[in-house]
């Protein structure tokens, strides 16, 4: 199964032992590929929830329980501090340099959401309502409206 580009049609994904379309999300996932650009809001990932709600719901709810603002900035980065002092979102949300460092409670949140920005399924900075936004979907609700 491919996962395809909303628009251009490329290959972002080729998972050819995936039987579903939550399989190869997931084995994308693992493998940290990128699929920005890709329409996955309806896929839904490992712990159950669609990727809407993962954006709407999860990941927000995840960065507030870091404790600390995350600057606009930090949606940039996608290491633990680079070379320009910029930390990932999960850095700055939880005041931690690496996984280890987080509450061992919400180790497995974190990993999962520096997968999902890492492979640029979920993006950042958040909305003026909190949420994330999810790759292929427009910005504004708007645009999105069938």
């Amino acid at each position: 199964m491919k996962i395809m580009h909303i628009w251009n049609g490329t290959v972002l994904f080729d998972a050819p032992d995936a039987t579903s379309v939550q399989a190869a999300v997931l084995a994308a996932v693992k493998a940290r590929a990128n699929l920005s650009g890709a329409d996955l809001s309806d896929a839904r990932i490992e712990t159950g929830e669609t990727l809407d709600e993962y954006a709407r719901e999860t990941g927000p709810a995840l960065i507030a329980a870091g404790g600390h603002p995350v600057p606009e900035s930090a949606w940039s980065c996608h290491a633990w501090k680079d070379s320009k002092g910029l930390s990932c979102p999960m850095a700055s949300a939880f005041g931690i340099a690496s996984e280890a460092e987080a509450p061992r409670l919400l180790r497995p949140r974190v990993e999962q959401f520096i997968r999902l920005y890492d492979s640029g399924i979920i993006m950042g900075p958040p909305d003026k309502n909190g949420h994330l936004r999810v790759a292929g979907k427009s910005e504004t609700p708007a645009e999105n409206a069938v």
